[in-house]
């Protein structure tokens, strides 16, 4: 445990050393992303990212975007560990108080949709419906597990790794995997699986936010503005159609 910290401790000093010498007058903040492609990657190039690293940018900050595990992500950011955390739903700051909303739209539709091979499934009744199917979520999606629980539904598969998800519903294993959208698309289109779809409307859409911990209030009013600004120049659907083009087919 130990040698995890130490280890994380150099990579994060690392990072700040290599933002160069020409920032060192500028604020630096450590926020977490537990995202994966196209929304967030290990060289920060992702959509959410990009958007994250120039609303920074255009506040005067430096950020550094640090990937983490979903295991205790928020308690981490909530307690200081780290300085944030890159998006997450409207209301998270209600479990953890430490936690500040910043005001203004990171991703319009963080849709939960239903992928199956069957394309003659159906579900009516939305997150009721897979009531009647082997389900397969991703083990720490928090939110997708309540929403079954509302329905006494209990996953058939609970795992860490996407890959092995889809994976276990292109075997047959499961019938439904309940993923995010793009980062859904993104492991069919990196494993070749072109026998799964996903079902229209999605099950839930949420909107999703930026999180500081308390500590940084002060900087909520550049990091709102800057947001604001790069939707209205068109900055913000500019990244997010070189980035997502690629799955609307």
């Amino acid at each position: 445990m130990k040698s995890n910290v130490y280890k994380r401790s150099w990579l994060l000093a690392a990072n700040i050393f290599l933002l160069g010498i020409n920032n060192i007058a500028a604020e630096t903040l450590v926020i977490e992303t537990i995202y994966k492609a196209p929304l967030s990657t290990p060289d920060s190039k992702g959509l959410i990212d990009l958007i994250t690293k120039e609303r920074f940018a255009r506040s005067g900050l430096n950020v550094i975007l640090q990937p983490i595990s979903n295991v205790q992500a928020l308690e981490q950011a909530n307690s200081g560990v780290f300085d944030g955390d890159i998006m997450r739903v409207n209301g998270a700051d209600k479990k953890y108080p430490n936690l500040i909303k910043v005001p203004g739209v990171v991703m319009e539709a963080f849709d939960f949709m239903a992928f199956t091979k069957n394309r003659d499934l159906k579900l009516p009744e939305g997150w009721k419906s897979l009531k009647a199917y082997r389900v397969a979520v991703a083990q720490d999606w928090v939110l997708i597990k309540k929403r079954l629980a509302e329905f006494d539904i209990v996953p058939a598969e609970s795992l860490s790794n996407p890959s092995q998800l889809f994976s276990a519903l292109h075997r047959g294993k499961v019938d439904v995997v309940v993923f995010e959208r793009t980062m859904g698309y993104e492991v069919l289109k990196s494993f070749g699986f072109k026998d799964i779809i996903a079902i229209e409307p999605p099950l839930d859409s949420e909107k999703m936010y930026l999180y500081l911990n308390k500590k940084h209030e002060a900087l909520v009013p550049k990091l709102e503005d800057a947001l604001k600004n790069m939707i209205k120049d068109g900055t913000v659907k500019k990244l997010t159609d070189d980035i997502l083009s690629k799955y609307r087919n």
